[in-house]
């Protein structure tokens, strides 16, 4: 039903990844604006919800981040919307903006290093992934399927048994002969073929004048071509399934029968490791019959348990292998390091697509801030094609109409008013070429005694807990027919328990997604140090290391973005270290009338952040091998701060933030919660839409490329448009 002007008012509330899609998603046709009027509310000054940033003006104008942001190249949605966007953007960008084509915002990340813990302490595993020359953003085909990794996946393992120690191991004769015995049997290739492959294992794999006629991998592969080719290559699949479970299983037999300690040959154990992983995997999919199934039928089991059923080694479960994925999820109920939860479903789908589907790199570094680098486009983009943005605007409530059945009205506390009233606020600014955020919001462009009592007082206009929420906001009401039409949600499922409490009284639905997907606190920490990143003994220039110690397991090094910032000296001679990780709940959240929990929250985070650096800076802040004369305190001598002692108050001068917020909390995908997950038309409201990274989509997890899915798919579900999103359920 439209309003009286004709047009569809939809009111979209939330700024993050999955809102903004679904807005850009909205005004896709040149003329939408003949269909629609929309409206974002957005609390606070600045949009990207879990992804925003902002610049620190008493700091250089550095970038100050929800935490640490690297975009997989398995973000097909994301990409081409960032695409699209950043075409539209060079065209309207400021002269000054010299960041301006989606080639300029990120650049390819091919290597990260996982942290092993061995008996001779923390060592550092080195993987590099291959790169092509495709880019994400130009995808345009279909994903492959879950059996065409499958086959990806038995190449990379014949490609790893040809390494010598790995065969000596193994006793890949015995696999090899019945590997070439399926071969064989499945694409017909002819028996001196399989006699020559096997006399070239038999001989350590070494090369002969001859040469074998076929490499393994090259036999396999056409073994699977054959599968492929197929006309119903899964249907036809019991006997193919029961063979190369059987080939595997032999694999996996020898990995179980021999052992490989700690102290030994490094690349050895994490063959070992990594195809006891593969072969784990591989089997349990065949024995659960997931490619007929799908992988959503593993969401009920705990990933580990699962491994654990299917026989992985007590080794490998404890290796970085399997540990990475938990970090890189924040995998942990209650934000608990001992507390890891992952349905199986979800951690397979993650690893078959950040390691099978990515174009051109398997990850992409970002080269500003998120808020710079997503957000500043999107929005100006946007507010060009004729978006309203009401900034300082925080949703309380959503009320049902009388019948129980529609969106009624939007409670919204106005949260200032601006200098000018007939002017919309003005978010963003230039610094060093690109168009940013600030990191609190302009005063000058807010009523002069609410400014001052923002300053004064410090006020958090984006915190839950804030005073400035019950004495000083505005209420307005937007009501049905007259301010809105259509409700695009986009506020994150951490929030919806205290917006939505109408709709969860009256659909059951609602409350098991409330009560079924579980949210926990992250925390981010930014230090800038003395030395460049060459002098702390990494193999790469910018490193990425994933699997260190709890509760801070994820460090990147981002000295790339300091010819981005404003510092001493434009940062010659620092670095830029990040790290994140998952952050423990309190056992009882304070409601939000305790308006100093923030404050106690950040000073116990930041004791906690003193406590882990001393333990644990040495591994990652000093060359591997090299013995500091005084590990705990390296890492105050490294953080530039020369007005402060080199002690932890220099922690003062650097960025730890603790993600406390209901709107900031990361969502888990934990065993059985995907089942509670709605689709983005599926509200039980017709006039009610869902965006965001807890709706059902083919990835369900806490990540980018959900959420803007989501917002896409929210998108299709009111106008038909985008036509086509890549792997929408």
């Amino acid at each position: 039903m439209a309003t009286s002007t004709g047009k569809r008012k939809i009111a979209v509330l939330g700024g993050g990844p999955a809102a903004m899609a679904a807005v850009y998603g909205l005004t896709s046709k040149p003329n939408w604006r003949d269909e629609f009027e929309i409206t974002v509310y957005q609390l606070g000054w600045r949009l990207g919800g879990k992804g925003a940033s902002g610049r620190n003006a008493d700091h250089g104008q550095r970038i100050e981040e929800h935490g640490l942001h690297i975009w997989g190249g398995f973000y097909w949605n994301s990409f081409r919307m960032m695409k699209a966007c950043y075409d539209e953007y060079a065209t309207i960008a400021a002269p000054d903006v010299t960041m301006r084509r989606i080639d300029d915002a990120f650049q390819p990340l091919s290597e990260f290093t996982w942290m092993e813990r061995t008996d001779q302490g923390w060592s550092r595993w080195n993987v590099e992934f291959a790169t092509n020359h495709e880019k994400p953003w130009e995808h345009d085909g279909r994903p492959p399927s879950l059996w065409e990794s499958l086959e990806t996946v038995l190449e990379w393992m014949l490609g790893k048994l040809e390494h010598a120690a790995m065969s000596a191991l193994l006793d890949v004769e015995k696999l090899v002969h019945t590997v070439a015995g399926w071969i064989h049997d499945a694409a017909g290739v002819v028996e001196r073929d399989v006699a020559a492959l096997y006399r070239w294992v038999a001989s350590g794999f070494e090369a002969h004048d001859a040469g074998p006629p076929h490499t393994s991998r090259g036999l396999i592969g056409e073994a699977l071509r054959h599968v492929r080719s197929s006309a119903q290559p899964v249907a036809k699949g019991r006997e193919t399934h029961a063979r190369i479970s059987a080939a595997v299983g032999i694999v996996k037999a020898r990995l179980a029968a021999v052992s490989v300690p700690s102290g030994s040959d490094p690349t050895l154990r994490r063959l070992h490791a990594v195809l006891d992983l593969a072969s784990t995997i591989i089997i349990g999919l065949l024995k659960d019959d997931i490619f007929t199934k799908g992988l959503e039928a593993l969401d009920d089991f705990e990933y580990r348990d699962w491994l654990v059923s299917h026989g992985i080694s007590e080794s490998t479960l404890a290796s970085p292998a399997v540990r990475s994925i938990y970090d890189y999820a924040f995998a942990f109920r209650d934000g608990d390091s001992a507390k890891p939860s992952l349905a199986a479903g979800r951690a397979i789908n993650v690893l078959n697509r950040s390691s099978f589907h990515y174009r051109g790199s398997v990850s992409w570094r970002m080269n500003a801030g998120m808020g710079d680098t997503i957000f500043s486009p999107i929005y100006r983009v946007l507010r060009r094609r004729g978006v309203s943005f009401r900034f300082f605007h925080r949703v309380r409530k959503l009320r049902l109409t009388p019948d129980g059945n529609r969106i009624g009205a939007i409670e919204i506390g106005r949260q200032v008013d601006l200098r000018d009233p007939t002017a919309e606020y003005r978010p963003t600014f230039v610094v060093k070429g690109v168009e940013s955020w600030p990191s609190q919001p302009f005063l000058d462009q807010i009523d002069p005694s609410q400014a001052e009592a923002i300053r004064r007082d410090s006020i958090d206009l984006e915190s839950a807990w804030s005073p400035w929420n019950t004495t000083r906001e505005t209420p307005i009401t937007l009501e049905l027919d007259r301010d809105f039409d259509d409700v695009v949600l986009g506020i994150p499922v951490g929030a919806l328990r205290d917006i939505c409490g109408e709709l969860i009284e009256a659909r059951p639905a609602w409350r098991a997604m409330v009560d079924g997907i579980a949210t926990i606190p992250t925390q981010g920490i930014q230090l800038w140090l003395a030395p460049p990143n060459g002098r702390l003994g990494w193999d790469y220039r910018l490193p990425l290391a994933i699997g260190y110690a709890e509760d801070l397991g994820t460090y990147a090094d981002m000295s790339h973005l300091l010819d981005k910032e404003i510092h001493v000296e434009n940062g010659r001679g620092l670095s830029v270290a990040y790290l994140c990780g998952a952050y423990p709940d309190p056992s009882v959240i304070p409601p939000f009338t305790d308006h100093g929990w923030p404050e106690r929250a950040q000073a116990l985070a930041e004791q906690r952040v003193v406590r882990w650096l001393e333990q644990n800076a040495a591994a990652i802040f000093s060359p591997p091998g090299s013995h500091p004369p005084d590990p705990k305190s390296l890492v105050w001598r490294l953080i530039h701060d020369p007005k402060a002692p080199a002690d932890s108050k220099r922690l003062n001068s650097q960025y730890v933030r603790i993600n406390i917020d209901p709107t900031e909390r990361y969502v888990l995908s934990i065993p059985g919660s995907q089942r509670v997950r709605m689709r983005a038309d599926g509200s039980g409201f017709p006039n009610l839409f869902l965006a965001g990274d807890w709706v059902t989509t083919q990835i369900n997890a806490g990540c980018v490329e959900a959420a803007v899915t989501a917002g896409l798919l929210a998108s299709h579900a009111i106008c038909g448009r985008p036509e086509e999103i890549i792997e929408p359920y």
